[in-house]
């Protein structure tokens, strides 16, 4: 993914999905901080996103909310395809899981 944003004031930041155009906004991770902090805009990274639905009751619809939660300069300059996993909570448990 393409650093489009690294706000370090407000720890906000901006990717692109160089294969499929998507954009990811949200905010950093503690633990991300310096990694996002030494980063270069335009270069592009391997990164881990955590994403969460919220429920905007104003317009009834869910929206995604990111989290970056490490960023790694890429190796390479092919773009790595974008890869998502979803992680649901069990029935016995009401809490959200993740690695």
């Amino acid at each position: 993914m393409r650093l489009y944003r690294a706000d370090m004031e407000r720890k906000l930041f901006g990717l692109e999905d160089l294969d499929s155009g998507a954009m990811f906004e949200g905010t950093i991770a503690a633990r991300a901080l310096g990694q996002v902090d030494s980063a270069v805009i335009n270069k592009t990274y391997e990164v881990v996103l955590s994403e969460f639905s919220t429920f905007d009751q104003t317009v009834g619809e869910a929206k995604p909310k990111h989290v970056l939660e490490q960023l790694v300069p890429s190796e390479s300059d092919v773009p790595i395809p974008l890869e998502r996993v979803v992680i649901t909570p069990g029935p016995e448990d009401s809490s959200p899981i993740f690695d």
